[in-house]
């Protein structure tokens, strides 16, 4: 599996991508990846945009899981984007099975 980075630094016009190579990641580790690019994704547009900041609203699924909405609005360069990551598990809707021809 491999895995990028993507780091907004003061010094730098664009994002740097920096490859990171896992053969077998943990969950945990996956999950905290995520969280962190997320992380970073924001940092970075915030400071290009330069007066927006992220709004976080965090969120739990009952079947398992959850996630992070993050928006951003109002800006000098964005009028509204947003930056999200989900991690969610369960049993799968008879629905989405369905339309996806999987075994039940």
């Amino acid at each position: 599996m491999q895995l990028f980075f993507v780091s907004f630094a003061p010094d730098r016009k664009y994002a740097c991508m920096e490859k990171i190579l896992t053969l077998r990641p943990e969950l945990a580790e996956i999950v905290d990846f995520m969280k962190t690019l997320q992380d970073s994704i924001c940092h970075g547009l915030e400071e290009v945009d330069g007066k927006a900041t992220f709004q976080e609203d965090v969120w739990n699924r009952e079947a398992g899981g959850g996630g992070r909405t993050r928006l951003i609005q109002d800006g000098n360069l964005f009028e509204k984007g947003g930056v999200n990551f989900s991690h969610v598990h369960g049993p799968m809707p008879e629905v989405i099975t369905g339309k996806l021809n999987l075994p039940q």
